[in-house]
């Protein structure tokens, strides 16, 4: 079995008692809930990175700044 398998074994066999997680399991499933929240976090923050270095990129590769879109707008 891999290590991810037994990992998702072990939250969805945390101990109840009474229909309620124990002490224990608790802080075992709140602290996979802040590790979960932070890897959506870094995902999510992925494509804005990426545009930051895309405009980075084409600052430097074109010698100018990229104009802001509300400059270029006929109006």
């Amino acid at each position: 079995m891999t290590e991810s398998t037994d990992r998702y074994r072990e939250l969805a066999q945390a101990p109840l008692e009474g229909g309620y997680p124990t002490p224990e399991a608790a802080r075992t499933l709140q602290e996979e809930a802040y590790f979960q929240r932070a890897v959506q976090t870094w995902l999510w923050s992925l494509p804005a990175l990426n545009m930051v270095a895309m405009k980075k990129g084409h600052e430097r590769t074109s010698g100018s700044a990229t104009t802001s879109w509300r400059s270029t707008r006929s109006g």
